[in-house]
Parts: C-alpha cells; sequence; structure tokens
C-alpha cells in the first residue's frame, strides 16, 4: 500500500456584504467543514502550512420589485503552494439571492454559494492539493 501523506491548508479568507465585512464566516466554515470530512488539515497559521488557500467573497445589490431584494455573490478562491505559485483557481460567479429584505438576500446568496463549495469547487480542490 502506498500512504499518501495529506498537505496542510491555512485558509485566508474575506467575506463582505457591499463591500462591508461580513461578521460571519460562512463559506470559510463551509471549506473547513469539507476540508476536515476528507481528513485534510486545516491550520490556523500560514507558517505551519503546505499551502495557503486565499478566498475572497462580496456581494452587491442587483434589484428589487415587488418587495423581493435581489443580491449577487462573486467569490474568487486560489490555491498557492509554499512559494506562493497558484496552483488553482476558481470562480463563483453571480450566485443569487432572493428574499424580503435585504440582509435575508445577503444571506441566502451566501447560502447559496456554500452549496456551490461544499460541491464541485471541494472536489477540484481537492483534486489539486494531490497534484
Amino acid at each position: 500500500p502506498i500512504a499518501l501523506e495529506t498537505p496542510t491548508v491555512f485558509l485566508e479568507t474575506s467575506e463582505r456584504l457591499n463591500g462591508a465585512p461580513y461578521s460571519s464566516a460562512v463559506l470559510k466554515n463551509a471549506i473547513a467543514q469539507g476540508l476536515n470530512n476528507r481528513g485534510i488539515q486545516w491550520v490556523e497559521q500560514a507558517q505551519a502550512a503546505d499551502m495557503v488557500l486565499t478566498l475572497d467573497a462580496d456581494t452587491r445589490q442587483a434589484g428589487s420589485a415587488s418587495g423581493f431584494f435581489t443580491v449577487m455573490l462573486n467569490a474568487t478562491a486560489v490555491l498557492k503552494n509554499r512559494e506562493g505559485q497558484p496552483i488553482l483557481q476558481q470562480n463563483l460567479s453571480d450566485v443569487k439571492g432572493v428574499q424580503l429584505s435585504w440582509e435575508a438576500a445577503h444571506a441566502e446568496a451566501y447560502r447559496k454559494a456554500q452549496i456551490e463549495i461544499q460541491g464541485a469547487f471541494l472536489k477540484k480542490l481537492i483534486q489539486a492539493l494531490y497534484q
């Protein structure tokens, strides 16, 4: 049998609502949970990591009509090795959140992005970790 040593990952995230800091770390938590479920350790300090995953997410108001508010979320994630060379870049584009208030619409967009991250996004990330 061949034993693969799992790499350690440092998560550096910036989650915002209309450019202002978002109090929750919804996407960071989704990635951390996905890594944990697959047996990959994430660490609290960049110096202790084999790789660094930088995630930048922001929402913007897209409009309102008939009492419904629409928000779009865009996110970019870049996985870099210890030397700072990019290994993988993934984007989430125009993830839509529609609700009865601006605040709820922002939260809905983050919830939908979280679902996308837990699917194909994490699968590609895991593949890149072992290349």
